[in-house]
């Protein structure tokens, strides 16, 4: 397995995708923080860090900053971060959202529902 170096996770979800974050930042160089919604896990592992964030004020914060004003941007246009799952595009308008909902409602696995305006 190939070792990557990486700054930090951000989990909105909680639960088993925290630990899965926990799991993955062991495993590679950097280790690093989580910032995550839900908050921290009983014991993490050496070198990782949890510290819980309110979502709606992510782009004001130091987490926000880092990502969204110093990674981001250059990491998109280098190719060196590519956004997944590819999204489903369920439709356009506000007169598609409830169709997305009640989709989302079925379940999906690793897929993001996404309604353009």
């Amino acid at each position: 397995m190939k070792t990557t170096e990486i700054a930090g996770a951000i989990d909105c979800i909680g639960g088993k995708s925290l630990e899965a974050a926990v799991n993955i930042l062991h495993r590679v160089k950097g280790k690093g923080t989580i910032a995550t919604t839900i908050g921290g896990v009983d014991n993490p592992l050496e070198g990782i860090e949890i510290g819980r964030t309110f979502v709606t004020t992510l782009e004001d914060n130091a987490v926000g900053r880092a990502v969204y004003v110093r990674y981001m941007e250059k990491a998109l246009a280098a190719g060196t971060f590519r956004p997944a799952p590819k999204p489903i595009v369920y439709g356009e308008g506000l007169e598609s959202v409830q169709g997305a909902i009640d989709r989302l409602r079925e379940g999906f696995s690793a897929a993001k529902v996404v309604v353009t305006l």
